[in-house]
């Protein structure tokens, strides 16, 4: 129930008319929509560079259903992009049903002459279900850089997989030494 201050005889009373419910409402919220708009105007967004990460991409050819699952490729969503401490961290499978190799690639952001570096870790794309002969397209790699210590995280191969489906695969996951955000060399462990 809404109420409005009245001429002084009584500070508020109900307002059980419809329309004047309406009426109170858009002066209330109306104000609060402008403020809003006008603040999201003020940001624009640009593109500010673009870069190829690789050509090799996981791409999967064939039939749906046959020889993969939802899509043709693993398309970049969720977390498999980190933007942290002047880096751009991008994670993805090479490509050829071969190879599936696990990959992430960082890069300088300001600098659109800096070379993408990409490390190669011996982990492969498990395919659908644990099949390495059908492609899972939604199976993304997702990365996470610790602010606190700049270890660098490494969670693949997770699209909806049971201990007991794929026992060997199950929890795939790596992380690098402390600093391994930042240094040139860096060292990863599997856990």
């Amino acid at each position: 129930m809404l109420y409005c201050e009245t001429n002084g005889e009584q500070p508020l009373i109900p307002v059980n008319n419809p329309v004047m419910k309406t009426k109170l409402l858009t002066l209330l919220v109306l104000p609060l929509l402008c403020t809003c708009a006008r603040a999201q105007s003020s940001n624009v967004v640009a593109l500010a560079d673009e870069s190829l990460v690789t050509p090799d991409g996981l791409y999967f050819d064939g039939e749906r259903g046959v020889d993969y699952q939802f899509g043709r490729q693993i398309s970049a969503h969720g977390d498999c992009i980190e933007v942290i401490g002047g880096f751009v961290f991008v994670t993805w499978y090479q490509g050829g049903m071969d190879n599936r190799l696990l990959r992430l690639s960082r890069r300088r952001l300001g600098d659109p002459a800096a070379p993408w570096v990409t490390l190669e870790f011996p982990d492969q794309h498990i395919g659908y279900r644990g099949d390495p002969t059908m492609g899972d397209s939604p199976n993304t790699i997702a990365v996470g850089v610790s602010t606190i210590d700049s270890t660098v995280h490494l969670l693949y191969d997770m699209h909806a997989y049971s201990q007991s489906g794929v026992p060997n695969n199950f929890f795939n996951y790596r992380v690098m030494n402390r600093d391994g955000a930042v240094v040139r060399k860096i060292i990863l462990h599997r856990c």
